[in-house]
């Protein structure tokens, strides 16, 4: 059944569905219309909402681009790239293959999305240039899937702010915050993460193509070519170079007082400072370990250079995004699409709705916090109203966060642009493995929550 949902998907996405840059756009203009219709925002209104969302997300965009590269060119430092070439060579045939990718992303990703999305993104790479018989979009999709879980995961956004005593939705929540203990290590919480992991994992294997013949294997033979490469390219600069500033550029050392001059930074940020695991404290111990683990100057930035090539996607990109998020969340019509599901739930049912209403206004605003901002005010007094513990929307907003994330391409730019893969080649699978989620999502908010 899975093959064949792929399968379908595949054909009707091929004909008519635009690449990421492209849709982006049909995005946009869809929620212009609606705002327009659903709301009391007025066209003047809209465009004004549309021109100044372009900059609502440079800061978080400079994040992802800058996280993704130092991952990039951590994962290709010699050392790293041959751990990785090992592990992705360890996994044998196919199916198994794309299972445990699968398992050890959703993983992963559950501990913290952060590495996670890093992590998948590396590890997928690997496994497409070492396999042979691997359909390129079915790994990356199997990667990006890990998303789904990591909503309900240790770290996810929504999870650690109703978590933090004084957050801005404490008032609304009844003045009192959502422990962990209530969310993600809740035994509810918790069998339903299993069934994600495991169950998404096997969804994938079965959708395995047979006699297929990968088009971006390369083999062994890949990370000596590269390193011919960075070698070439550090010549070119001794050229005419006084000593110390090739010692500099090209010896072992000034590399390593760097790169552990950077790491320890890190770590006094982190427990001097406190700043916990961001995204701007994962960019500096990449910065840091990276430097260490390429071990020279040139080739670092050899590698970066060619890193900052498949980064295109979320610098086009986002900027559009950002546009579809302020105008849902400025003109009120994710609140619309919210409050109107909200009202027709009862006390059981009303994880199952929040869950519904927050995977379609997911599509629309790909962040997590914004999420929370959108429907936070018309959920959590109606969870207050009904009887219906807080947790239990909590649960339902952060998963409906994710599951649709396999419909739209936002989060999946950076993976798509380090493994070389288009977003046709990835949709076809994280829509059908998005219908499993749906699926497992309601049934067990419906079935299972009203036990707890």
């Amino acid at each position: 059944m899975w093959s064949k949902i792929a399968n379908f998907s595949d054909r009707f996405i091929a004909k008519y569905i635009p690449e990421s840059f492209p849709l982006s756009f049909v995005l946009l203009i869809l929620v212009m219309i609606l705002s327009l219709f659903l709301t009391d925002t007025s066209l003047p209104q809209v465009f004004n909402i549309t021109g100044y969302g372009t900059a609502s997300l440079l800061s978080f965009s400079m994040e992802i681009v800058l996280n993704m590269v130092l991952g990039y060119v951590f994962a290709q430092a010699p050392p790293i790239k041959r751990m990785l070439v090992r592990v992705a060579k360890s996994l044998k045939g196919t199916v198994s293959c794309i299972f445990w990718v699968a398992v050890i992303s959703n993983i992963i990703h559950w501990i913290n999305v952060t590495v996670g999305m890093l992590a998948a993104a590396v590890l997928a790479n690997e496994v497409i240039r070492n396999n042979r018989e691997v359909r390129p979009g079915l790994v990356v999709a199997a990667a990006y899937a890990g998303m789904i879980p990591s909503a309900i995961g240790f770290s996810p956004a929504i999870i650690s702010t109703v978590a933090t005593e004084g957050n801005a939705f404490v008032d609304i929540m009844g003045g009192s915050i959502v422990p962990r203990s209530l969310t993600s290590f809740n035994p509810a919480v918790l069998g339903l993460s299993l069934v994600l992991v495991f169950g998404m994992a096997v969804v994938f294997a079965l959708m395995t193509p047979k006699n297929y013949v990968n088009p971006l294997y390369v083999g062994s033979s890949e990370l000596d070519c590269e390193q011919e490469g960075y070698d070439a390219a550090e010549q070119d600069y001794k050229k005419d170079a006084a000593k110390f500033v090739t010692a500099m550029e090209s010896g072992r050392i000034w590399p390593t007082v760097c790169g552990i001059l950077i790491l320890a930074a890190g770590v006094a940020w982190f427990t001097v400072g406190k700043c916990g695991v961001t995204f701007d404290w994962i960019n500096c111990m990449l910065l840091g370990g990276s430097i260490l683990a390429w071990g020279n100057m040139i080739k670092f930035g050899k590698c970066t250079a060619e890193a900052c090539k498949t980064m295109w996607g979320v610098v086009a990109c986002y900027p559009v995004y950002a546009c579809i998020m302020k105008i849902m969340t400025d003109s009120g019509l994710g609140g619309v699409m919210s409050k109107w599901i909200v009202s027709i739930s009862t006390a059981d049912t009303l994880p199952v709705f929040t869950y519904l209403s927050a995977g379609l206004v997911n599509i629309f605003v790909p962040s997590a916090g914004g999420q929370w901002a959108v429907q936070a005010p018309f959920v959590a007094p109606a969870a207050i109203s009904l009887g219906t513990d807080m947790w239990k929307t909590v649960i339902p907003v952060a998963l409906g966060d994710c599951w649709t994330n396999m419909l739209q391409p936002f989060w999946a730019i950076p993976i798509l642009g380090i493994c070389r893969v288009k977003v046709k080649e990835m949709i076809p699978y994280t829509f059908a493995i998005a219908v499993f989620a749906g699926i497992a999502g309601c049934l067990w908010f419906g079935l299972v929550f009203p036990f707890f």
